[in-house]
């Protein structure tokens, strides 16, 4: 894990690859300081929605709510507080491969509901928001400063050939992480009633 690494060491890497200077605090009374507060937290939950580590995925096994769904699925499971993307239902070579993820308002879920036919308690593998910074793998802390450096580019420096520099980075890092997932990730063995089941 990254352990010395922080908010301020990951937007200063940012600001590095932009040419910019470091930052002490994001409470710094500069431009980069004030741009780094208010893009920071958007790009370290979208980064891993987008672009899954290991280090930000979690488990859960959870109840399904009283309320049930108007039509199609026979229940809702209200998500963890800290989810941000259904990565996958452990148990979909039961017949659980067919789920959808909605806005959980109806349910009294803020962070969204999971519809299936499951049955309760529902395993779960998700992308959880995490905040501290310690737990990030090194190439996640990569990708967010990535992410960062181009949503900041034209804002700090005006220049369009530095920005096509920092999406060129980016996906250069989003295309190792995705290499290094394969690597890490035993490849799962799939039923041969869930391919079945798709091709009809």
């Amino acid at each position: 894990m990254a352990a010395g690494d922080s908010t301020v060491s990951i937007c200063n890497a940012s600001l590095i690859a932009l040419g910019e200077w470091p930052i002490a605090a994001l409470t710094d009374n500069v431009k980069s300081a004030i741009l780094c507060a208010a893009r920071y937290d958007a790009g370290r939950r979208s980064v891993p929605s987008s672009c899954p580590r290991d280090c930000a995925t979690a488990q859960a096994q959870i109840a399904a709510s009283a309320s049930v769904p108007k039509f199609q699925y026979s229940s809702a499971y209200p998500l963890p507080a800290d989810f941000l993307r259904l990565i996958r239902l452990p148990d979909e070579e039961n017949n659980l491969n067919d789920w959808v993820v909605q806005n959980g308002a109806a349910y009294s879920s803020p962070a969204g509901v999971v519809l299936t036919d499951g049955t309760s308690p529902l395993n779960v593998l998700y992308v959880m928001d995490l905040r501290d910074e310690t737990a990030f793998d090194p190439i996640l802390c990569e990708l967010i400063a990535a992410e960062l450096a181009v949503v900041l580019c034209m804002p700090l420096t005006q220049s369009v050939d530095k920005l096509n520099i920092a999406r060129g980075e980016r996906e250069r890092l989003r295309a190792i992480a995705q290499l290094v997932n394969s690597q890490e990730n035993s490849p799962r063995e799939w039923s041969t009633d869930v391919v079945l089941r798709a091709r009809r």
